[in-house]
């Protein structure tokens, strides 16, 4: 039976590889957005959480995997009008822990690679790897209200410059 580690704050930093997945660890927690750099350099505001739930286990074939969901609502910049425009994350996840390249190439299509030899893991890596691959690669207001006459304007006047 797997146990379940509920933090409400903080996700754990480190994790012992060994034991997690041998014992089955469910872990639930947030962590605050500015704490993970590489996401917070992608957005306007850093501000708010992130909520986590991570499963780490054994598949059918013996690998070690890690399943769950991590979500935030951030704000990036639209590609139109250039203003904040809020963007819910909700990503799946589905990871094979594997020591090499040639490991992960052999995963079925269902598991993404997570490639480390270290025995310690970082759940604060795992998830904000998932939302930068979660971020929509040019975002928009879905009734932005730039419009492509008042670009055109501004297309004409800086020819006249």
């Amino acid at each position: 039976m797997a146990d379940t580690l509920d933090f409400s704050t903080p996700v754990p930093q480190i994790l012992d590889a060994r034991k997690v997945f041998r014992q089955g660890l469910a872990i639930e927690g947030c962590i605050a957005i500015r704490e993970l750099n590489r996401l917070a350099d992608c957005l306007i505001d850093p501000a708010g959480d992130v909520s986590a739930a991570l499963s780490f286990g054994f598949d059918e074939q013996r690998r070690q995997v890690i399943s769950g969901e991590v979500t935030t609502n951030v704000n990036v910049q639209c590609q139109r009008c250039l203003e904040p425009v809020a963007v819910e994350l909700v990503e799946s996840v589905n990871l094979a822990l594997v020591r090499t390249e040639e490991m992960a190439k052999s995963l079925p299509a269902s598991l993404d690679p997570w490639i480390s030899e270290d025995e310690q893991i970082r759940p604060a890596d795992i998830i904000e790897e998932q939302l930068i691959l979660g971020l929509p690669i040019a975002a928009t207001h879905d009734d932005c209200a730039v419009s492509y006459t008042h670009l055109r304007a501004h297309e004409t006047d800086s020819y006249l410059v």
